[in-house]
């Protein structure tokens, strides 16, 4: 029996990553042709992915397939259609063709020269400084690549690193994305935000967010690189300029196709990295684009758990969404209007905590602030706006569901799990009330100006 079960489990993960395979290729296709049953058929392939990949995931993940289909089921049995679901599963096709194409990123970066010196000064580095360097990287690369920075970060690294290190460097992965999230404009946290409420430029949150950004470094340093000296950090500094060039040249292409075609980001990377990254490798010869392609079965084989929760991620919120459960939400913090700190405080705790429930902050805060309109007469446009992207950020450090955690312990190959329970939380309570008392104080200031 347990070979047979054994035998099954192999079945099932080969087939997954055929699928996985389909999912990214039948994306591919439909944002190149806009065909609708291309999206179709994308979205039964994701639904047959998820449904070979359950009996293989973690028991934490189980559980909430099971959450989730209970709450698909209630959506479709109340509303006597499956839209909400559908919309669900579609939304979570993008990421379905977005981790193969960062694990072929990673193993283009394995094969850069560029990659060599790295790994040789990283040799020589302490614990914490390689922990500075990965945050700084996945920072700088992050705010336009997203967690394609993680591939890159990862493969610089030495080969074999024990379980311990590669969790703190994981975290480490985490931070910095994280805080990218607060003041770059290729994460949707801005776009929202600004759309949501107006009057608030682009410009405006993205100032702000660098402002946030530099707390949140401020923050690290003191909660985890008091024991290095300037000096000691002036190293891994400098050396993350050396992906200046490549990051520019990558941004710049993201930019343009973003520019030209109206895609999003995650869309423009899943449509563009996939050339560049084998017509470098075939500039290589034959023999490299072979040996840095060959890992890749393997590793679709095992990419599930973060496609997995994503997915569900975004059909708990599409469910939670068409179930009108943000009108209850006024009357609980009228009461909280006078006292702006404990307002703000209130809605970011929302939209981090929902998230990190599993409920994407695109949903709450769409569902939110239309609905707190009158509360939040007492606080500028500004810092509401705002607070969309901090509670986000903050969600984006823990939440197990989305891309900068996931994505991290897959690069890392760290449990996923461990990462929402780990050093970061203690991060992600400092930056919280930290932040909330930095948008109160903005908040007094541009109110009485006002």
């Amino acid at each position: 029996m347990p070979a047979a079960r054994h035998q099954a489990g192999n079945v099932l993960q080969r087939l997954s990553g055929a699928l996985l395979l389909a999912i990214w290729l039948l994306v591919v296709l439909h944002i190149l042709t806009s065909a609708a049953f291309l999206r179709s058929l994308a979205t039964a392939c994701l639904a047959l992915f998820m449904l070979c990949a359950v009996p293989r995931a973690s028991m934490h993940i189980r559980l909430l397939f099971m959450v989730t289909v209970a709450g698909a089921t209630w959506s479709i049995l109340a509303h006597a259609n499956a839209d909400a679901v559908l919309r669900g599963l579609e939304a979570g096709l993008v990421i379905g063709a977005f981790m193969p194409t960062i694990m072929l990123l990673r193993a283009t970066a394995n094969a850069s020269p560029m990659l060599d010196v790295a790994r040789q000064r990283i040799e020589r580095w302490s614990g914490p400084q390689r922990e500075v360097w990965v945050q700084a990287v996945s920072h700088l690369l992050g705010s336009f690549l997203m967690v394609g920075g993680y591939a890159i970060a990862r493969s610089a690294l030495p080969e074999r690193i024990d379980a311990a290190t590669r969790e703190q460097l994981a975290q480490g992965a985490v931070r910095g994305l994280g805080l990218a999230v607060c003041w770059s404009p290729f994460f949707l946290a801005g776009a929202i935000a600004s759309q949501i409420v107006h009057g608030v430029s682009a410009w405006q949150l993205i100032a702000l967010g660098l402002v946030f950004a530099s707390l949140g470094w401020t923050l690290s340093y003191f909660l985890f690189f008091r024991a290095l000296g300037w000096g000691e950090i002036a190293v891994p500094a400098r050396s993350v300029a050396g992906f200046a060039v490549p990051s520019a040249a990558l941004a710049a292409l993201v930019i343009l196709m973003c520019l030209v075609t109206g895609l999003k980001s995650l869309e423009a990377i899943v449509l563009a990295l996939p050339v560049v990254c084998l017509a470098y490798l075939a500039g290589r010869g034959w023999k490299a684009t072979r040996e840095a392609v060959a890992p890749l079965r393997s590793a679709l084989f095992h990419a599930s758990d973060e496609v997995l929760i994503f997915t569900m991620a975004m059909c708990l919120g599409a469910v939670a969404a068409a179930s009108g459960a943000g009108k209850l939400l006024s009357p609980l913090l009228a009461g909280l209007a006078g006292t702006p700190l404990l307002l703000i405080a209130a809605e970011v705790a929302l939209i981090a905590g929902a998230g990190i429930a599993g409920v994407h902050p695109i949903i709450t805060a769409t569902l939110m602030l239309p609905v707190l309109a009158e509360p939040n007469r007492t606080l500028a446009a500004l810092v509401v706006a705002y607070m969309v992207v901090f509670g986000w950020t903050l969600s984006s450090l823990l939440a197990i569901w989305t891309l900068p955690v996931a994505s991290a312990a897959t690069c890392f190959e760290v449990p996923v799990g461990r990462l929402a329970r780990g050093r970061n939380v203690r991060f992600v309570i400092w930056f919280g009330a930290c932040g909330c008392l930095l948008l109160a104080g903005l908040n007094g200031v541009l109110m009485a100006s006002g």
